[in-house]
């Protein structure tokens, strides 16, 4: 990207803060450095568009980070969330922040149908895993591996 990191592009984790708040424009972080944050401000209001990867991976942080983000999205409608997942379930995703109220529009005035989360799904390919076993112990096994995948690579 060709940017200085802590600037342009940064990142924080527990106990380390490598963000310059006058220029990080994109900023990865933990599950768990992000709840923090939502204790701090509840709405996420430095945020406009937040990304939550490998969330098949699933953990009481990020079970509950995806509750409240869905809270949050309500009281700003604005903020766009993307979650992406390898093998998760996009139906029952969609379906969890998608909310069948409408909201106040622009000028408090209407109320407008909420929009439907979109499911982007990009198929990817499978590749069949064989396993082998030494048939009897090897006192070096590294130099056993290494042969093993030479000889795999040869077949």
């Amino acid at each position: 990207m060709d940017v200085k990191l802590g600037e342009e592009v940064g990142y924080t984790i527990r106990f380390e803060d490598v963000t310059n708040q006058a220029a990080t424009m994109i900023k990865f972080l933990t599950d768990g450095v992000l709840l923090r944050e939502i204790m701090d401000d509840p709405l996420l209001t430095k945020y406009s568009v937040i990304m939550v990867d490998e969330a098949h991976e699933r953990s009481i942080s990020t079970d509950i980070l995806l509750g409240l983000l869905k809270k949050i999205q309500r009281r700003r409608p604005e903020l766009r969330l993307i979650i992406s997942s390898a093998t998760i379930e996009a139906k029952s995703m969609s379906d969890f922040f998608q909310t069948s109220k409408k909201h106040r529009g622009p000028e408090d005035h209407e109320l407008v149908p909420r929009k439907v989360p979109a499911v982007l799904s990009v198929e990817g390919r499978g590749f069949n895993v064989q396993i082998h076993y030494v048939v009897e112990p090897v006192s070096d096994y590294v130099q056993a591996t290494v042969s093993t995948v030479l000889s795999i690579h040869d077949q």
